[in-house]
C-alpha cells in the first residue's frame, strides 16, 4: 500500500506541477498585447531551491545507476517479470515469504536493494521536475501588464494596490555592461483577515525596474491607475 501511496503521489505532483507550468506560460504569452513594462531578472529564491533540487536528483540518479544491477538481478532470476511487480504488495509478500521459507538472505537482501532503486527513482524524478519548473520560474520575466503585476513572488492585481513609490537607485555590471535599476516599492491592501491578524492594513513589495522604464511606468501608474506616489519628487534628478 505504501508503495502505491508514493507512486500515486509523485504522479500526482509531477501532473500538478506540469499543468501549471503550462498554464502560467500560456497566461504570459496571452499577456503580450498588454505589458507596459517588463520586469528583469535577477537571482531569487526560486533559482537557487531550482538548482539545489537538480542537484539532489543527479545525486539520486547516480545511486540508481549504482544500484540497478540489483534490478537486473530480480529479472535474471526470474523472481520479477513485471515491472508493475514492483507496486504489488501481494506479490512482494509472497516473494519475501519464499525467500524466508528457503532461507534466500541474498535474494531478500537484493529484493530491498531494488525496492529502495524505485524509491530513488521516484524521488529523483519528482526532485527534478521541482527544481527545473523553479528554476524557470526564477529566470522568468516577470511583467507589468494592464491587468495586473506579474512576479515570480507572486501576481498583484491594480485593484489591490493603494499606493507606490520609488525606492533605491543603484547600478549593477554585468559582463562589463553596466545596468542602472530602480527599486518599485508597491503598496497592498491585505485582506481583512491578515489586517486582523497582522495589525496591518497594508503591506509592501519591492519589485526591480529598469531604470529607462521608469519614466514610462510612472506616468501610466498616474494617468491610467490613478495611484499618487507618495514620495513625489524624488529621485527626479538621480540619473
Amino acid at each position: 500500500m505504501a508503495t502505491k501511496i508514493l507512486l500515486l503521489f509523485t504522479v500526482l505532483l509531477i501532473f500538478i506541477t506540469i499543468n501549471k507550468t503550462i498554464i502560467d506560460y500560456i497566461k504570459g504569452k496571452l499577456r503580450a498585447y498588454e505589458i507596459i513594462v517588463e520586469i528583469p531578472r535577477s537571482l531569487n529564491s526560486n533559482i537557487i531551491l531550482g538548482i539545489l533540487s537538480i542537484g539532489l536528483s543527479l545525486i539520486l540518479f547516480t545511486l540508481i545507476q549504482r544500484d540497478i544491477k540489483d534490478v537486473r538481478y530480480l529479472y535474471e532470476k526470474r523472481y520479477i517479470t513485471n515491472i508493475l511487480q514492483f507496486f504489488d504488495e501481494k506479490y512482494l509478500d509472497s516473494l519475501r515469504s519464499y525467500f524466508s521459507n528457503n532461507k534466500l538472505i541474498k535474494d531478500t537482501f537484493k529484493l530491498n536493494l531494488a525496492l529502495s532503486c524505485f524509491y530513488k527513482l521516484l524521488g529523483g524524478l519528482a526532485t527534478s521536475l521541482s527544481g527545473l519548473v523553479n528554476f524557470y520560474t526564477g529566470i522568468k520575466k516577470g511583467q507589468i501588464c494592464e491587468s495586473g503585476i506579474y512576479t515570480n513572488k507572486g501576481n498583484y492585481k491594480w485593484d489591490k494596490i493603494v499606493g507606490y513609490k520609488w525606492g533605491e537607485y543603484y547600478e549593477r555590471k554585468l559582463l562589463n555592461k553596466k545596468r542602472v535599476y530602480y527599486d518599485l516599492i508597491i503598496i497592498l491592501k491585505n485582506s481583512k483577515f491578515i489586517a486582523w491578524f497582522t495589525k496591518e492594513p497594508t503591506k509592501q513589495i519591492t519589485i526591480r525596474i529598469e531604470s529607462d522604464d521608469k519614466e514610462i511606468l510612472d506616468k501610466y501608474i498616474r494617468e491610467n491607475k490613478k495611484l499618487k506616489c507618495l514620495n513625489e519628487g524624488e529621485n527626479k534628478n538621480a540619473i
